[in-house]
């Protein structure tokens, strides 16, 4: 009994040994097996974390991008909101990176590499931002049409797309491990549920007289069953997690414009993203499934077939080779060609090649903008090659890098004879050499701008060594990140003399308009002087005659008199019309109103006329005196002319941009067109001057009034349908002309 009992202690101590220790060896798999499967969607979840702080990080630069351009094309800084908030967005982006890929020494070199890239990204806009708002539109968009944003960004997508795919690479071989995790769990609190199933049933058989024994391990198997039910849960809910977190990639996926397709070994197609569908002309339902080669795939640029055997897509789903290219076209459902670039990446699960992923986009416009860059520098060239201003480029060293056509005529060049030699030792005379030198230096040091932008008159010097004066306008641009220099240069030494020959006449001009008022004075003196005599002489010899002068021979008198009042009319008219234009006072703010208003009662006219002001009449920035004279003379024309029963004048205006249109209208009997011209002539008089006072002088003075403030003056008129008298007066004058 002893020996049995000793037995039978040995055997449930063994079994609870055994039993306990199975107990722990599943709690502890159980727990490592959790553990790694919480590390693994912890590593899912960072994996997809990298993934969205990449698309924010090229969302960040396509908006800088975006922004820069739009802004370069309108001018309008509200374009530059999200370009600002882009400088911030980027870096952000590149600092999570930088976190969540901590320990991963391939994944913080690439970081290295987009960071650079991206700063000099952003650093590429803010350079063509600040070109745009100092130097224009055509400037700036030169520096677009470089092309250096567009392989930047062609660069950044290459070093995220390299990320993106070493973390789905490592996203599938965690995905793999925690499915393994969770068949070990299972296994384990299955089998080892199994055994201590077993086990407590021998024990229970050995031990069913011992209550304490087997109440005991009826506890300890609740508690583990407890603790298995415990970490099933916890499994399941991580792996609802998991679940969410491959949604939310999916939809990442969807949600982009770039094209995406997979491919397994055989070329065909495993999975589309919309975007890929639509820009293919299919839903994705009609895609899946069906060889991509045969469908999209099987025509070259040229319409000319495409064997799969040579098609980089489908060679690299056989090889697992990487391809890229962005010169080729896939083609519609409708049948239409789509230019593309594309790139392909290995797809590897369990150490086999599985197929492929497709990266792919339009680049239509892409190609329509370098067609445009192309003409755009075509045109650039025959700009060159037909303009009459020589244009000699320069690099910051101070060779020269552009010599047009107009150039070698004006210096006496070839381009290939200019080309890369130094621009001071080509055309710049050797007493200014020094000077150009140190000017480069300082503006290339310290920015210090002496002549760019200014325009210039220096000499400059031929092949042969003979100089010229020239016209010479220097701009700056940025080529490559290089300071360049452009200077258009004109030879103005006839424009020069023809200027000095102007001087001169102007001169003569007026030691020309200095004599003929002089004479014009003195001539009216001596000529008045003789005339009142007459004038004086008719008076008295009519008083003393008295009485005894009647008749025809008293007629005879009063005409004579009214004779010399006329020619002293006509000498005053003479001088007036001498003057007219030349006299000049400062320009002031002239009420028009007010001068028709005092001309009118200047002139006195009889109480049965009617005049018609039109209300609002202007104010003017002019000489007062000149448009007096101008209202006066048509007021007076008018009142002479104007009808006999029921005399009408009418002073009208309207606005004629950058003048004032003025009139003065009547109803009388009119003009004949054929006259229109004539009666602006000096000394011109449709009636007698018996029949209607006058000197003939005054629509003269009107119009060299008018013509001398850059106007003119134009009569609208017929017979019998009175006269109506327009004329053109500027708005402002600023200066003394």
């Amino acid at each position: 009994m002893s020996d049995r009992f000793d037995l039978s202690l040995r055997y449930k101590i063994a079994a609870g040994l055994v039993t306990a220790a199975l107990v722990l060896l599943v709690g502890a798999i159980s727990f490592w097996a959790v553990s790694r499967s919480s590390r693994a969607s912890s590593q899912v979840e960072r994996t997809g974390e990298v993934l969205l702080a990449q698309e924010r990080l090229l969302t960040g630069l396509a908006d800088s991008e975006t922004a820069t351009q739009g802004y370069v094309l309108t001018g309008d800084t509200t374009f530059l909101v999200p370009f600002r908030s882009a400088e911030g967005r980027v870096p952000a982006s590149i600092a999570r990176l930088r976190v969540l890929t901590q320990g991963n020494p391939v994944q913080q070199a690439r970081l290295d590499t987009l960071e650079s890239v991206a700063t000099s990204r952003l650093r590429l806009d803010e350079q063509i931002v600040e070109f745009r708002k100092s130097s224009g539109f055509e400037l700036a968009r030169a520096m677009v049409a470089t092309g250096q944003g567009m392989i930047v960004m062609d660069h950044a997508r290459h070093i995220t797309r390299a990320m993106e795919n070493t973390e789905r690479a490592t996203l599938a071989t965690r995905r793999a491990e925690q499915k393994a995790s969770q068949r070990l769990v299972y296994l384990v609190v299955g089998l080892g549920s199994f055994i201590a199933f077993l086990l407590s049933v021998l024990i229970n058989r050995a031990i069913r007289s011992d209550v304490i024994d087997r109440e005991h391990a009826r506890e300890l198997i609740e508690q583990q069953s407890k603790k298995l039910k415990e970490q099933a849960a916890k499994l399941e809910k991580q792996q609802r997690e998991l679940a969410q977190k491959l949604e939310e990639q999916e939809a990442l996926l969807e949600s982009t414009d770039a094209g995406f397709y997979g491919l397994d070994a055989e070329g065909r197609c495993t999975f589309v993203n919309p975007a890929g569908a639509r820009m293919l002309g299919f839903s994705p339902g009609e895609l899946l499934g069906r060889n991509m080669h045969d469908t999209i795939h099987h025509k070259r640029t040229d319409g000319s077939p495409y064997p799969a055997g040579e098609c980089a897509i489908y060679i690299a789903c056989r090889t697992g080779e990487r391809a890229r290219t962005d010169e080729e076209v896939y083609w519609r459902k409708d049948g239409t060609p789509l230019p593309v670039e594309y790139s392909t990446s290995p797809i590897h699960g369990n150490g086999m090649l599985r197929g492929a992923v497709v990266a792919f986009a339009d680049v239509t416009e892409r190609k329509r903008v370098q067609r445009a860059i192309t003409e755009s520098e075509e045109r650039k060239a025959a700009v060159l090659r037909s303009t009459l201003d020589s244009i000699i480029s320069m690099d910051s060293d101070g060779k020269v890098t552009e010599f047009n056509r107009a150039a070698e005529a004006a210096f006496g060049y070839t381009r290939a004879e200019a080309l890369g030699q130094p621009l001071g030792q080509l055309v710049v005379p050797e007493r200014f050499r020094d000077a150009h030198r140190v000017g480069l230096m300082r503006y290339l040091e310290t920015g210090e701008a002496h002549v760019i932008g200014k325009r210039l008159e220096l000499p400059a010097m031929r092949k042969d060594g003979s100089e010229f004066l020239s016209e010479l306008t220097i701009t700056r641009s940025d080529i490559d990140g290089e300071q360049a220099f452009t200077g258009v240069l004109r030879d103005i030494t006839e424009r020069k003399a023809a200027e000095a020959e102007r001087e001169l006449l102007i001169k003569a001009l007026a030691r020309s308009n200095q004599e003929l008022d002089q004479f014009a004075y003195v001539a009216s003196h001596d000529l008045k002087a003789p005339l009142r005599g007459i004038a004086n002489l008719s008076q008295w010899i009519e008083e003393d005659l008295g009485d005894a002068l009647a008749g025809e021979s008293k007629r005879q008198m009063e005409l004579l008199r009214g004779r010399v009042q006329r020619m002293e009319s006509l000498i005053d008219g003479i001088l007036q019309y001498s003057r007219a234009g030349r006299a000049k006072a400062r320009p002031e703010a002239v009420d028009a109103g007010a001068i028709v208003k005092e001309a009118v009662e200047l002139l006195a006219p009889e109480s049965a006329l009617r005049l018609e002001i039109m209300e609002g009449m202007p104010t003017v920035t002019t000489e007062r005196v000149p448009l007096q004279q101008v209202f006066l003379n048509l007021i007076g024309n008018a009142l002479k002319h104007t009808g006999m029963s029921h005399p009408l004048i009418t002073v009208a205006w309207r606005d004629a941009e950058p003048f004032f249109e003025f009139s003065v209208s009547d109803n009388g009997q009119g003009i004949a067109p054929q006259y229109h011209e004539r009666i602006f002539g000096i000394f011109q008089t449709l009636e007698a001057r018996d029949k209607v006072e006058g000197t003939g002088i005054g629509l003269s003075v009107v119009k060299k009034i008018v013509e001398a403030k850059g106007g003119r003056v134009w009569i609208e008129s017929d017979v019998g349908r009175g006269a109506t008298f327009r004329f053109l007066w500027p708005k402002h004058e600023t200066t003394l002309e």
